[in-house]
């Protein structure tokens, strides 16, 4: 899909046919997502007429359409947020700050690094849990499009499709937006939602030469650290040596054994990541139903989010979409009945045939 557009900084402009203008302002230097844009009160809309060409418009000279308003489609919307971050990418990649940047494996993780670290810095999060969902050529754009497919079939997340894939790409542009030189901070922790994430970011930064520093909390997750824990680990690890060429290259090669894998589920075991069968986690997840039922006075409905609750109380490292997706994988399969409606963890209940 082709929208036409131009630049009237800090205005940009969006031409649908036949002869409709949304005007969008541009205030920020973050990223902005499906949902921000949507809600955002910085639109403008106007109808060009017979002596008005699109190439030649000025919004300050016209006035915007009031008691009317278009709807635009979904995919013409995310079409246009992926416009707009590309210009705000392009005007980001012109800035000399020079601030150190953390990154961390997840959007918990990386809210725990700007409470914690003192300025200035940049902190990057990404919006993912690498441990569920496949892998293969996450570098290339048909590796992306297919886990987004797959999460999106699979996993009942809070967000559409569609923002997650803005999320996504947003990180991959705040990553190439990196000055050249400045310290690059990776926080990683003791599970395989980390310790993948490790290795992709290392091999998104192949190309960069600035010194990159590990920060292995040592913990199972690095967000269950405390903030002055955090800031403890920085002060004393913030001058140690950034990897070498050689230590960067080993990093990269364990990312592109991942990538070549067709697995979906991944688990961190003894300082190794393995990819383990979809299915890992069902007996698991039958055992704990039949616990419940065996609690109860005559076997009744048991609400997914209870179920989930309880294998988490022994077993920390399991995701807890990927244990829902497994719940509905074995009703469908017939191992499970169900009563609700299973649009997410809590609007439904199960029990053992």
């Amino acid at each position: 899909m082709n929208i036409e557009t131009k630049v009237n900084d800090p205005f940009l402009y969006f031409f649908f046919e036949p002869n409709i203008v949304f005007v969008y302002e541009l205030n920020t230097e973050n990223y902005v997502t499906l949902l921000e844009v949507r809600e955002s009160e910085s639109w403008k809309t106007f109808e060009l007429n017979d002596k008005q060409t699109f190439p030649t418009f000025d919004h300050q000279l016209s006035n915007p359409l009031e008691g009317k308003a278009y709807m635009l489609e979904q995919a013409d919307m995310c079409e246009i947020v992926k416009i707009i971050n590309q210009h705000i990418h392009k005007n980001r990649r012109l800035s000399k700050s020079q601030v150190p940047v953390h990154l961390a494996s997840s959007e918990a993780a990386a809210g725990l690094l700007r409470f914690s670290l003192a300025y200035p810095k940049t902190v990057i999060g990404f919006p993912d849990m690498f441990s569920i969902g496949p892998l293969w050529q996450l570098s290339e754009k048909r590796g992306q499009t297919a886990r987004s497919e797959w999460l999106y079939e699979n996993i009942n997340f809070e967000d559409d499709q569609n923002e997650y894939e803005i999320s996504f790409m947003n990180t991959l542009l705040a990553l190439e937006d990196i000055p050249a030189h400045v310290p690059i901070y990776i926080w990683y922790a003791e599970n395989a939602d980390e310790q993948i994430g490790v290795r992709y970011m290392l091999h998104r930064l192949r190309e960069k030469l600035n010194p990159i520093f590990l920060m292995n909390s040592g913990k199972q997750y690095t967000n269950q650290l405390e903030p002055e824990s955090i800031k403890l680990l920085f002060e004393q690890r913030k001058d140690n040596m950034p990897l070498s060429k050689t230590e960067r290259c080993q990093w990269q090669n364990k990312w592109q054994t991942l990538a070549r894998s067709k697995d979906i589920l991944h688990i961190y075991s003894n300082e190794r990541i393995k990819g383990v069968p979809s299915a890992q986690y069902d007996p698991l997840i039958i055992n704990t139903i039949e616990k419940l039922h065996s609690e109860q006075d005559s076997k009744t409905f048991i609400k997914t989010n209870r179920v989930i609750a309880e294998i988490i109380e022994t077993n920390e490292y399991v995701n807890i979409y990927y244990l829902e997706y497994r719940i509905r994988f074995l009703i469908y399969s017939g191992k499970l009945e169900l009563k609700g409606i299973p649009k997410s963890m809590h609007h439904y209940s199960v029990k053992t045939r």
